[in-house]
């Protein structure tokens, strides 16, 4: 059994009884794909634990309401959701936090290879 924690920020109620999850975000960043497995999973755990129907996922880019404001997200196959969390957590009983893949320099201000100061194999000197 794997156990995820998380906050939802706001649920609105949609006419048909079903639920549209929205997701604040404060960050500089304002890639809407990146948070997309984060919303697939507050998708499926109020589908299954409150049997609530979702009708849509959405990213707030409080900093940024000019570029991206609201951003839609298509949640992932609750499959696919499932898959992924099992993988993240073997790899975590197995202490194996090795970085897989760069997440691209978009991201470098907080990238886990250590930003832009830190020991990255993709940063231009």
């Amino acid at each position: 059994m794997v156990s995820v924690t998380g906050s939802i920020d706001r649920l609105d109620p949609e006419p048909d009884g079903a639920w549209t999850i929205t997701d604040y975000k404060s960050n500089r960043g304002v890639d809407p794909v990146r948070y997309r497995l984060q919303l697939s999973l507050y998708a499926l755990a109020l589908e299954r634990a409150l049997g609530r129907r979702v009708a849509g996922c959405n990213v707030y880019f409080v900093q940024h309401p000019e570029r991206k404001g609201l951003a839609a997200i298509d949640p992932l196959p609750p499959a696919d959701v499932e898959a992924r969390v099992l993988e993240v957590a073997e790899r975590i009983r197995q202490r194996d936090f090795a970085i897989r893949e760069h997440p691209g320099k978009a991201t470098c201000w907080s990238c886990p290879f250590g930003g832009r100061r830190g020991f990255c194999p993709e940063r231009v000197s």
